[in-house]
């Protein structure tokens, strides 16, 4: 058995179950489940079209060396933990690290714990309308930085990373790799 699993946290949604145990919604009212994201409504027609649409685009893509056939989000953000965290460190002291946004998809943190890897995150910030600021994040964290989870639109703020955003965060990733 691995021992990093005792690392792990509970997963929430075993704790939102727990709290739940027992409850009747009122007589006449029809619950919304706010839980976990299981898709219950077909895809719309929009979205559908679009990938349709850009299908031929996908001439460049190998499936053999690009693409990762999964059942489901979780089970990828998992896998790219396992595959492209090296657990025998960096040049830097201490463990790689995953950085993670801050509130996060608890994947994130169970993915970098079980590749063995040291999750560092960074708080979303409500004044850059919730997305991170990854130039917070100390030059020697940077320096062990295996993997980034970047969410965006964000979750649980829906928020979307701006152009300029995205243009610091890898300015940022440019900075640290030299």
């Amino acid at each position: 058995m691995n021992p990093l699993l005792k690392k792990l946290q509970p997963y929430p949604f075993e704790k939102l179950r727990a709290l739940f145990k027992g409850i009747e919604p009122r007589a006449g009212f029809t619950p919304i489940s706010f839980g976990i994201g299981e898709p219950k409504h077909p895809t719309p027609a929009l979205i559908r079209d679009a990938v349709i649409a850009s299908l031929d685009g996908l001439e460049a893509v190998n499936p053999a060396t690009q693409v990762l056939p999964v059942s489901g989000s979780r089970e990828a953000l998992f896998a790219l933990a396992q595959k492209v965290v090296d657990s025998r460190g960096t040049d830097a002291a201490g463990p790689p690290i995953v950085l993670c946004p801050n509130p996060f998809y608890q994947i994130y943190e169970g993915a970098a714990l079980l590749a063995g890897a040291e999750p560092y995150f960074v708080n979303s910030d409500p004044s850059r309308n919730f997305a991170c600021d990854y130039s917070v994040v100390p030059d020697h964290i940077w320096a062990r930085t295996q993997l980034l989870y970047v969410c965006s639109p964000g979750n649980p703020t829906g928020a979307v990373l701006t152009l300029d955003n995205w243009r610091e965060l890898f300015a940022l990733s440019d900075s640290t790799a030299s």
